[in-house]
């Protein structure tokens, strides 16, 4: 803490020499400066980083160390050392003088090519608004588009470029010809792209049609016009600019790729096969990017097996193998040529080809011979089960298919090695390890849409098969109507709906299954199924979100059902149903009448938490407070009791009731039986209800008690933001060891942000506005020397959350925040009549927070009057 104290002040004093009026140089200085700057110059970038920065510590009052300062971080900039260049930056930013938009230019130049996009275009932005007259204007603004464009940010993009009275269209019509109007058109056609507004997109190209190019310029605008022909189906079209292309690349390899893909991808969609397979054969030569190379190879091996070419497509990967024995892709394409030699036994007539099945499993022994990684060993080990599994060498297929399911990740591959092990073990008569594994694979279905459209009738088939084995009626019963409700069209459902077999109505959507169980009912109107197979109609109207039918729907079947064992479900399903459709009124009238029915089911807590809910959305408190009880009371069975009890003692607290809501608190914290998710978050608010009853000093030890026990979880990060705010209001409470407490609270939020753990803008915003009134406060404890340093700190601290530098890329932002932040900053600023910074202020906020412009207005234009006093 003190060491960065030590930091910010000598900053604080070097700002302060920069503002005194410069000697004149002496000719020592003058020639050490030329002497750098001829490094500089002669683009010897590591001799010239080291010696403009000598310079600088020579002559740290020299009149040329803004401009030395200026070049150093440029040669860094050119090293790839970015955050050295942006810390040199902001270190020379304060006084820059004439330089000042030089500074803030390469600080966006650093962030950007680092790759802080989101800073970067704030700081592009920044300088475009505040000089406006700068000759580097135009590359700014295209700068931050390009910014912009990495974030996907494509509407403001298109806000950016297409304005025609922004600053884009108007330098651009001015230097039409300057490389950075053509790349700013560019990037504009590029968004209207990513948006899908291909038509627009083409009217932005248009200019550039016409006008004289670079080569490389004319490749990329004739390579975004193929890519919107492609788009506009305009086939024919866009295949001929590609030729241009290739003319237009040259020898540059990439372009060269590039381009040869794009029209390989054309010919694809043209269905000219053959013409694109000689297109991606190009992109094979050794002189193109490997990665490029692969993927040819990998296409060109696609495509002969959509020819259904499979011993072409084995021999290609074969001969590529055979030429680059060291490539990384080597295991992989190995692995590929395995499972073709495997598809291509299984399409010869008859029992799979011996021959092919060999050579297969020899090219998944020469995978797992070596070291590779886990998934490229689960597949080799998956394929060659496969192969010992169809040459009837069922024993050792189901171990190569066991160590599959433990090399593989969750997912597709990974249940059909579990799938067919489990068939490996119905061979065996091993039933019940073999049901386990077909269960296994019906719960990966849960996390995984592959697993569930290509596994889960068949699995649920085998469970029924299986559990008929070992004489598991429940396990049966449970797989025919997961069959029933899931697949009526299945060809693997019971005889009931035998006439539903056809294969492709397994991925019906929900009307098309709604309309097959409905021909069920007409056409078996005797069937024993006949109310499950309502109640799955029911579910198809859930599955498009149309609440009303589906409440209509268990109406009627509650009317139709009366004695039916899933009843309460049904009652339960309609009260949800009710509700989704907005009628929170009768919902919880039906809410209600469920409970008294059906006190005793896995719904009733569900229930009763609705209700709980509904009551504290309408800030009913006590209400539902009781209905929160009642669940953990009642249910104490229920996977809801812990959170139920957090809930009600949030509900006590919203209605003032602190000593009940801590007892809530606490009981849950004394429960061992309470799981760790909701402990932690027992704590924290125990914590928040000490807090809103002042008590600052007891509110640390539940906060403090989440670092102890859950030092690495998200909730002990919240919990030191907690623990800054507590010391920050004791050091307002007791002026006696009011800066104690305020070292304590800088302490806490530093920890925050110097977190590496994922926390939200919101939380590390309030650590930053936190710590800037710490800091604000212990500088009018210490006035002295340190007060200005401590200000400063805070100031920047604040502008950390305005200026967005304390949030990650593509993370929104949070107006709240950034007012507090705002509003602090313009009060510091005023308070040590800064004035100069509180313009340029009210402005950033005004554009973030329009409704504040007139309180900003005033305030700007008093520091323009405060202003305009000191010049007189």
């Amino acid at each position: 803490m003190f060491a960065r104290l030590r930091k910010i002040v000598w900053l604080w004093l070097s700002l302060a020499v920069g503002a005194l009026p410069l000697c004149a140089a002496t000719k020592a200085e003058e020639k050490a400066f030329q002497e750098a700057t001829l490094a500089y110059d002669g683009k010897a970038w590591p001799r010239a980083e080291r010696e403009l920065g000598a310079f600088v510590a020579r002559f740290p009052a020299s009149e040329f160390r803004a401009e030395a300062l200026l070049l150093q971080a440029q040669s860094r900039i050119h090293l790839g050392n970015f955050a050295g260049a942006i810390a040199l930056l902001n270190t020379g930013r304060g006084s820059a003088g004439r330089f000042a938009d030089e500074y803030l230019f390469f600080l966006a130049e650093a962030r950007f090519q680092g790759g802080q996009f989101q800073a970067a275009a704030d700081s592009y932005a920044t300088f475009g608004n505040a000089f406006t007259n700068s000759a580097r204007l135009l590359d700014a603004t295209v700068a931050e588009a390009a910014a912009r464009s990495r974030l996907k940010q494509w509407p403001r993009v298109v806000d950016l470029l297409a304005d025609p009275n922004g600053r884009f269209q108007s330098l651009a019509a001015a230097s039409p010809g300057l490389e950075a109007s053509v790349r700013g058109r560019f990037l504009w056609c590029e968004a209207l792209i990513a948006q899908e507004k291909f038509g627009d997109a083409a009217q932005a190209l248009e200019p550039l049609v016409s006008q004289p190019l670079d080569s490389k310029l004319a490749w990329q605008r004739d390579y975004l016009r193929a890519r919107i022909f492609l788009a506009q189906d305009q086939l024919p079209t866009a295949l001929a600019l590609t030729t241009n292309l290739n003319r237009l690349a040259a020898d540059v390899s990439p372009l060269l790729a590039e381009g040869r893909a794009l029209q390989a991808g054309i010919h694809e969609e043209l269905g000219q096969t053959e013409s694109a397979i000689a297109a991606w054969q190009l992109n094979l030569d050794p002189e193109i990017p490997a990665e490029r190379q692969r993927e040819a190879l990998l296409r060109v091996g696609d495509l002969l097996i959509h020819l259904n070419r499979l011993s072409e497509a084995a021999t290609t990967l074969a001969v590529f193998t055979a030429q680059n024995t060291n490539d990384v892709a080597t295991d992989v394409i190995n692995l590929t040529i395995g499972e073709l030699r495997l598809r291509e036994s299984l399409v010869t007539n008859g029992t799979p080809a011996a021959s092919l099945l060999l050579s297969a499993q020899e090219a998944f022994d020469a995978v797992l011979s070596r070291p590779t990684a886990p998934d490229v060993a689960g597949r080799a080990y998956l394929g060659r089960g496969w192969c010992l599994w169809l040459s009837d060498r069922v024993n050792e297929s189901a171990s190569a298919f066991t160590a599959a399911t433990e090399k593989l990740p969750p997912g597709l591959d990974q249940s059909v090695a579990r799938f067919k092990l489990a068939d490996a073990q119905a061979r065996q008569g091993d039933w019940p390890a073999a049901l386990n594994n077909y269960q296994l694979v019906l719960a990966a279905a849960a996390g995984s849409p592959l697993v569930r459209s290509g596994l889960v009738e068949s699995s649920l088939y085998q469970i029924l098969k299986s559990a008929r084995e070992v004489n598991d009626n429940q396990a049966a019963n449970e797989a025919m109507a997961r069959l029933l409700a899931d697949y009526p069209g299945g060809a693997l459902i019971e005889p009931a709906l035998v006439l539903f077999s056809r294969e492709g109505e397994t991925r019906a959507n929900p009307a098309e299954r709604r309309d097959l169980l409905e021909a069920f009912l007409q056409q078996s109107p005797g069937s024993k199924l006949r109310a499950g197979v309502r109640l799955a109609i029911t579910r198809t109207f859930e599955q498009e979100q149309n609440w009303t039918a589906a409440a209509a729907a268990y109406e009627s079947w509650l009317t139709d059902y009366p004695d039916e064992p899933a009843r309460p479900r049904a009652e339960y399903l309609l009260a949800l149903a009710t509700a989704r459709t907005g009628d929170e009124t009768n919902a919880l009238e039906r809410f209600t009448r469920f409970i008294a029915n059906h006190p005793g089911t896995e719904f009733t807590p569900l229930a009763r938490w609705w209700m709980a809910d509904h009551y504290l959305r309408q800030e009913e408190f006590i209400k539902a407070e009781t209905d929160y009880q009642l669940v953990f009371k009642q249910h104490p069975d229920s996977p809801l009791r812990f959170e139920a009890q957090l809930m009600a003692g949030r509900a006590a607290l919203a209605r003032g009731a602190l000593k009940e809501a801590v007892d809530y608190f606490t009981a849950l914290i004394n429960d061992e039986r309470c799981p760790p998710g909701v402990e932690a978050r027992a704590y924290f608010a125990y914590g928040d209800a000490l807090m809103s009853a002042t008590d600052y000093e007891t509110a640390r030890q539940p906060f403090s008690k989440i670092l102890q026990l859950f030092p690495d979880e998200r909730i002990a990060l919240l919990a030191q933001v907690k623990i800054g705010n507590c010391f920050l209001q004791l050091g307002g409470l007791n002026p006696t060891n009011a800066l104690e407490n305020y070292n304590l609270a800088t302490n806490a939020y530093c920890r925050v942000l110097t977190a590496t753990n994922h926390l939200e803008f919101a939380d590390r915003a309030e650590a930053e506005v936190g710590l800037g009134l710490a800091l604000e406060r212990q500088a009018k404890l210490l006035n002295g020397t340190n007060g200005p340093a401590l200000q400063q700190a805070a100031m920047e601290h604040y502008l950390n959350v305005i200026y967005g530098s304390a949030r990650r890329e593509d993370e929104p932002t949070d107006m709240f925040w950034v007012k507090r932040a705002g509003l602090e900053a313009l009060t510091l600023a005023e308070s040590v009549q800064a004035w100069e910074k509180v313009g340029p202020l009210c402005r950033t906020l005004a554009a973030q927070l329009p409704s504040l412009q007139s309180q900003l207005d005033k305030r700007r234009e008093r520091a323009e009057e405060e202003l305009r006093k000191t010049s007189d």
